[in-house]
């Protein structure tokens, strides 16, 4: 059965536009069908001190294959391009792409929490998710990917 998910991509270390172009080749042929892609917006460093900004951006798949497997694409996807393995602490990066959401569910095990844990009180993930799925609902928070990002921008104007 295909369930849509959405991925978060970041980088700002190296080519950064070409880092994202290539880590969205790679995912096609591995089972993930890109559904639509939100623009590239350029944001700051979130969790740590960086003189590189971000590009960031947001893409809304579908996959028939198990959230655990997607992760593993994912980390083989950050592995080939030159990441090394995720570290504890934020750091800069050529790639870093997330499993933001995996259609409604509710997933919490080690190493995987859908949906991503943090995810309402980031901009960087929230502006690209709301160009191109702002009607997605939170299955925890019971809001929508618009109301969450109108909750955060209007606590970041006080």
């Amino acid at each position: 059965m295909l369930i849509q998910i959405g991925i978060s991509f970041g980088s700002n270390l190296g080519n950064r536009e070409e880092s994202l172009n290539k880590a969205i080749e790679q995912l096609k042929g591995q089972g993930i069908t890109i559904l639509r892609m939100s623009s590239v917006i350029e944001t700051r460093a979130v969790g740590f001190t960086s003189g590189n900004s971000f590009l960031n951006m947001a893409v809304l798949a579908e996959t028939d294959l198990e959230a655990e497997v997607v992760l593993q694409v994912f980390k083989s996807i950050e592995s080939k391009m030159g990441r090394a393995k995720k570290e504890r602490f934020y750091t800069d990066r050529i790639i870093d792409l997330d499993l933001i959401f995996y259609g409604d569910r509710i997933i919490e095990e080690k190493g995987l929490t859908v949906p991503h844990p943090r995810m309402h009180e980031r901009l960087f993930v929230l502006d690209p998710f709301f160009q191109i799925i702002p009607e997605w609902k939170h299955p925890v928070l019971k809001e929508s990917i618009a109301e969450m990002r109108e909750k955060l921008t209007s606590m970041e104007k006080l």
